[in-house]
């Protein structure tokens, strides 16, 4: 028998219970797997059902209790879940009402496994995620770096003559404890155009801190304009109030107050000491960083080595900290290591980092040097006059790990997802999960539009879905995933009243648990990296349109905040487990939308034990 053009995938067993369309050319059904069911329970038109039984698309079904045709059986199903979700789960309910214990569980370790995968996409917009490129070096202890996806994959010679040194001065040395113990010093100095205040009780540790936090004193980034002492009495004050058993079960609310706003165990004091609504100081800011050492506070400039540190001291404070000197006309001037002799190791001048790159000479103010080699990143850690080689080479390992990881969490949210279509009348029967189901895989087998030539899908760099049903079928489904639109919601159920695609392969028998999960190919990965790196991150990241992207955002639906896929399932669940009549009434007005007397009593026979 000639099988003709597969029907579009939205008619998958949507035409149940309706009368048969025949073809001009043989009078007998399509032969598409999305018509299959359309024929269950009916006498006329059975040629084409019987193909697909004798070609193993679908399975032999026979017919349902209680006299009635499979056929029959089905159609009343599908009004009494025919509405979405809530039917569903009155159906469940009233069934079985200890499954939905189960339907919750299965929603929480579906919410966990999306917050996985939603992890793996975000990863993905690493900057270095799909690099293939890797740099060696001849010699780790003189030389190491990083080379980006752009870098030019090469080898180069370099020598290196001089690190670079960023200024460093530091103060006398105060013999332990005494970094701890209050100065008795009063007054003010700056770093770099920043002032630091100090108050008699400070300690070395008090001004380093001051130096590096500035008046962000609790380190929380933000900037507390007023106290946490807000009734003034110098402790840190909470209070709790249980909640108090009213009857039937319930309980106010619990109340609870602390000072404590920024939850670090402190009474913190208003920060912005000169009220100009900005932090001030800290190393970010001063670009300068202090540290104790040996009992001297040392300062270090963060400008690198072509910049000295910028001080003043009008109240002698750095002077009586051993700073600075006095020569005979009592001129101040900073120390150096030629006035410290034995201790000259915590004072630096500044001085650029001078090397050797293919007998061109370089210089750089920091030793991390960007710009010398076109988007790779070298870090200069000794001096040496051997030459060291520096190596550009591709290696996509980790890209291909990456993607890898990916593919694991989406096949773990799909085979979760099929073992409960095919377990649970609730998921099989649920329009907004379905749904977003089918759109979610959707997103996967859509081409990237803004890419104009391969690679444009995840196909094209290796990854192709999985289906265990028969060629023709498979390619069916597939073209038709990658061919749907891309604006419709998760909550939209007139598409398909008889679920998504998991939910059509579990009604034939033919679902299996990896369905629709990814296979990837890693030798065609790497080598489509090795070719074209940035092009695989355009296919997952572009924005709009990139398959990362897109997953994200549905995703965002299912899992995100407010009012998510999952939370309003839930709260599905708990409305029947707490209202179990509410089930009952809504499956009598299911039986009630019976288009014939005749439906209607075979729904009454097949619901009575139900709906009583």
């Amino acid at each position: 028998m000639e099988i003709n053009t597969f029907a579009s995938y939205n008619s998958a067993t949507a035409d149940i219970g309706r009368k048969a369309p025949v073809t001009s050319k043989n009078r007998g059904r399509s032969a598409s797997y999305y018509s299959a069911t359309a024929d269950v329970g009916k006498s006329q038109n059975l040629n084409a059902r019987n193909t697909f039984v004798e070609n193993s698309v679908a399975p032999r079904r026979g017919g349902s209790r209680n006299g009635t045709t499979l056929y029959q059986h089905q159609q009343v199903m599908g009004n009494a879940i025919s509405l979405g979700p809530a039917s569903a789960l009155a159906f469940t309910l009233a069934t079985n009402s200890k499954s939905l214990d189960n339907q919750s569980r299965f929603l929480d370790s579906l919410q966990n496994s999306l917050l996985s995968l939603s992890e793996k996409l975000l990863n993905m917009r690493s900057p270095d995620f799909f690099n293939s490129n890797a740099l060696s070096s001849s010699n780790e202890e003189i030389i190491k770096g990083s080379a980006s996806t752009l870098a030019e994959r090469n080898t180069y010679t370099l020598t290196v003559e001089q690190l670079a040194e960023s200024h460093q001065i530091a103060s006398s040395e105060y013999l332990p404890p005494a970094d701890n113990n209050a100065l008795n010093l009063t007054g003010s100095f700056t770093i770099n155009g920043y002032t630091i205040t100090v108050a008699s009780t400070d300690s070395l540790a008090d001004i380093r801190d001051k130096i590096n936090i500035g008046e962000d004193t609790n380190n929380n980034g933000v900037l507390d304009e007023g106290s946490e002492d807000s009734n003034g009495n110098g402790v840190l004050d909470t209070y709790y109030k249980p909640g108090v058993y009213i009857g039937n079960g319930v309980y106010t609310k619990a109340f609870s107050y602390s000072e404590d706003r920024n939850s670090n165990g402190i009474l913190d004091a208003a920060e912005d000491t000169n009220g100009n609504g900005v932090i001030d100081g800290g190393s970010k800011n001063i670009k300068a960083e202090a540290r104790i050492e040996n009992g001297r506070l040392v300062i270090k400039s963060l400008d690198g080595g072509d910049t000295r540190l910028r001080l003043s001291d009008p109240n002698n404070v750095l002077e009586n900290l051993g700073f600075y000197k006095r020569d005979n006309l009592e001129i101040k001037t900073l120390k150096s290591a030629i006035d410290n002799g034995e201790n000259s190791s915590y004072y630096k001048d500044p001085q650029l980092a001078n090397f050797t790159i293919d007998g061109n000479k370089k210089s750089s103010a920091t030793n991390i040097v960007d710009g010398v080699i076109d988007d790779v990143t070298l870090e200069l850690l000794d001096t040496t006059k051997d030459k060291v080689k520096i190596t550009v080479y591709g290696d996509p390992k980790d890209a291909v790990d990456g993607v890898a990881r990916f593919a694991s969490a989406y096949n773990t949210v799909i085979k979760q997802v099929n073992e409960a279509t095919n377990a649970s009348n609730y998921v099989r029967e649920n329009h907004d999960f379905q749904n977003f189901i089918e759109e979610f895989v959707s997103e996967t087998q859509r081409s990237v539009e803004s890419r104009e030539e391969p690679p444009s899908s995840l196909k094209d760099i290796g990854a192709q879905i999985s289906l265990s049903t028969a060629k023709n079928m498979a390619e069916a489904i597939v073209k038709s995933l990658a061919t749907q639109p891309s604006d419709f919601g998760p909550f939209k159920t007139e598409r398909a009243q008889a679920g998504g695609i998991t939910s059509r392969l579990a009604r034939l028998g033919i679902l299996e648990t990896s369905d629709l999960t990814l296979m990837l190919d890693r030798e065609k990965l790497a080598k489509t990296l090795e070719k074209n790196a940035r092009a695989v991150e355009e296919v997952f990241n572009t924005d709009p349109g990139g398959i990362a992207t897109r997953l994200l955002a549905r995703l965002s639906q299912a899992v995100g905040e407010p009012f998510n896929l999952i939370d309003i399932q839930n709260k599905e669940i708990e409305y029947f487990k707490s209202n179990p009549r509410a089930a009952s009434a809504i499956l009598k007005k299911r039986v009630s939308l019976a288009e014939t007397e005749e439906l209607k009593n075979v729904a009454l026979s097949i619901l009575s034990p139900i709906v009583a």
